[in-house]
């Protein structure tokens, strides 16, 4: 307002921009023509009356030019793909000081805050959410009204349900290993701690992959013998399941004794070239057979650990060198036992040679066949020496 009449002389920061006339009683007004910049500005105005008067100048009026939306909010909690164990989390980040934030769950408005002096704000939602997975994002507006972009999606995930109790997949139920230090492997919820007991104590911990699969190599040697293991997994959200069955395997990775030869005993001479070679080993094991270097075959023990072998080729008359040695169940094999000799001799049938259409009865090794035999010879031999 000015005097009805005068003419007022606009000063936009220290500087004159033009002139208004009043009117309806000494109202006036001024666009300007020149856009101001960003920022505080002050204004001052006088008025010169018709007679050429003028007044002091207005009191400086000062106001701020805002024309910039602000730049987007960002969302720090919760964090890209984090999972919460809370249906109602606390969600924060930074914005444009003093703006207005506007948070948006799944693309509906869910809350308003006014970022502080720092540009900081949080909000704890008052939607109760269930397991499952939500997109954030925020809009701010600023004391002048302008209105930025919405942030990028902000995806995260609620967790209210404890994981299932991992499975043990390996070693199989009972089964029995040959090292001390077996992978130990199975399924869980994916992306979960799986925490490993044996016997009853803790040993370590793995994470599963986005498969669900895990696997744990103990850090100890375990003893020989038989071992429960158990399992328990904690999810991303800080849930702990329950302990898993026990899941029972053994430790043997000792190789058995070598095997004892009872026959032939050492020295032994045999009238057969086909002799029975037995003895005594670890119940169950697999008995191989060497003879003069060369292996001849294999037999198992029963489960009093006895065993015996029959050679399916004949042995040569005279010297042989036996060694045996035995492998388990697992695969562990012994040492070999000390070599020992026996002899092979075939006793003679005392016929005498072929001679004339005169030959010995195979297998005729009693005396008085051989006689008989001979005399019959004889016989023959006179005969032909008449008849020339």
């Amino acid at each position: 307002m000015a005097e009805s009449g005068s003419t007022v002389t606009l000063i936009v920061d220290g500087m004159p921009v033009g002139t208004a006339s009043t009117y309806n009683g000494g109202r006036w007004d001024f666009p300007l023509e020149t856009a101001l910049a960003q920022g505080i500005h002050s204004v001052t105005a006088q008025a010169t009356d018709p007679a050429d008067n003028r007044s002091v100048e207005s009191p400086l009026h000062a106001f701020s030019v805002d024309s910039v939306a602000p730049g987007a909010p960002v969302v720090v909690t919760p964090a890209p793909g984090a999972v919460v164990n809370t249906s109602a989390p606390v969600v924060s980040g930074t914005a444009e000081p003093g703006s207005t934030v506007t948070l948006f769950l799944d693309g509906r408005v869910v809350a308003t805050v006014v970022a502080s002096a720092t540009g900081s704000w949080s909000f704890t939602l008052d939607v109760v959410l269930l397991t499952g997975s939500y997109s954030l994002t925020a809009q701010a507006t600023d004391a002048a009204g302008n209105t930025s972009q919405q942030s990028p999606s902000h995806t995260f995930r609620v967790d209210l349900e404890a994981p299932d109790a991992p499975v043990v997949m390996t070693p199989a139920q009972d089964a029995v290993v040959t090292t001390q230090t077996p992978i130990i492997s199975g399924r869980a919820e994916p992306g979960s701690t799986v925490t490993l007991f044996l016997d009853g104590v803790s040993v370590g911990s793995t994470t599963t992959h986005d498969t669900g699969t895990w696997s744990f190599t103990p850090g100890t040697a375990l003893a020989q013998g038989r071992h429960a293991v158990t399992a328990q997994a904690t999810d991303a959200a800080g849930h702990t399941g329950p302990v898993s069955p026990p899941h029972f395997f053994s430790v043997d990775s000792i190789a058995p004794d070598a095997p004892v030869v009872v026959t032939p005993a050492p020295g032994a001479v045999v009238n057969t070239k086909t002799p029975v070679i037995s003895g005594t080993a670890e119940s169950f094991s697999t008995v191989h057979v060497t003879i003069d270097g060369t292996i001849v075959g294999n037999t198992q023990a029963d489960g009093g650990g006895n065993w015996s072998f029959m050679l399916a080729e004949p042995l040569a008359p005279g010297r042989h060198t036996l060694a045996v040695s035995a492998v388990d169940a697992q695969g562990n094999t012994s040492t070999a036992s000390a070599p020992t000799s026996f002899t092979v001799s075939i006793p003679s049938t005392g016929l005498p040679p072929e001679s004339e259409g005169c030959t010995a009865a195979p297998g005729s090794a009693t005396s008085w066949v051989a006689i008989a035999l001979g005399l019959g010879c004889l016989r023959r031999r006179k005969k032909q020496g008449a008849a020339r």
